[in-house]
């Protein structure tokens, strides 16, 4: 989260929304320049196996739904548990650019968010040279953060 947060100030000009997990964490933090934050409820905790694929599903419904009001243009992403929907959504309903941008931790390997939009994202970011020579969509830029 703090990857995508310190993004933010490049979209200046656009109004931001952002959709992340409610994770008990996130309460307090400050989105000064996001236009409006939307949390998706958990209904899981990590030692139960079903509630992950619960709440991506509910999850996907809710995005549809913060899709069809504001109509993106573009979504990005550092990666997440709710980044496939919202990407697949985003591209194939709503015509948005996606991009996605692997995580600073991720050095020899993608992860498995990134194996999966690789094949249909329009902008593959990697803060890791070898990666982006591993794999030929993907642009290193420098460090994103």
């Amino acid at each position: 989260m703090n990857e995508t947060l310190s993004m933010v100030e490049a979209f200046e000009d656009c109004d931001v929304y952002l959709i992340t997990l409610d994770f008990p964490n996130m309460k307090d933090i400050a989105f000064e320049k996001v236009k409006k934050v939307y949390r998706l409820r958990l209904f899981f905790d990590y030692s139960i196996k079903l509630g992950l694929p619960v709440t991506l599903f509910i999850g996907t419904f809710k995005m549809l739904k913060i899709f069809l009001t504001h109509r993106p243009h573009m979504i990005f992403s550092t990666g997440s548990e709710i980044a496939l929907p919202a990407f697949l959504l985003g591209k194939f309903l709503f015509r948005a650019k996606v991009v996605y941008i692997e995580c600073f931790t991720r050095i020899r390997t993608l992860s498995l968010t990134a194996k999966i939009v690789y094949r249909f994202s329009d902008l593959f970011l990697v803060q890791w040279k070898e990666l982006a020579d591993m794999h030929g969509k993907a642009r290193y830029e420098g460090r994103l953060i």
